[in-house]
Formats: C-alpha cells, structure tokens, sequence
C-alpha cells in the first residue's frame, strides 16, 4: 500500500492513493446510479475531479 503526505491534502497527514481511487469508483457508482439530485452530482463531480487531480500529482 503507498501512503504519501500530499501538499494538496492539508486535511489529512497520512494521504492514500489506493483509498482515493476507491473513492473516485464509488463516486462514479453514485453518479451512474441515477439517484441523486443534480446539485449533489455536481458536488460529487467536483470532489471526483479533485481526488482524480491528487492521485495525478501523487504519480508524477
């Protein structure tokens, strides 16, 4: 498992890749499903967006 203190995660001290990516499938999951109110689809995009922005950061 890698763990990485990221400067764009000052939420958290112990920044995991592997949990983000987890996040980001259940957000699109969410998404997919069609059970959510358009306003919250476009909270949890955002919030995809910055996770997917993260693990792209933590790669380079």
């Amino acid at each position: 498992m890698v763990k990485r203190k990221s400067a764009s995660s000052s939420d958290s001290t112990d920044w995991n890749y592997e949990a983000k990516v987890i996040e980001i499938e259940a957000i699109i999951a969410g998404i997919k499903a069609g059970e959510l109110e358009l306003e919250e689809v476009f909270e949890q995009f955002a919030k995809a967006v910055e996770y997917l922005r993260q693990c792209e950061s933590f790669l380079q």
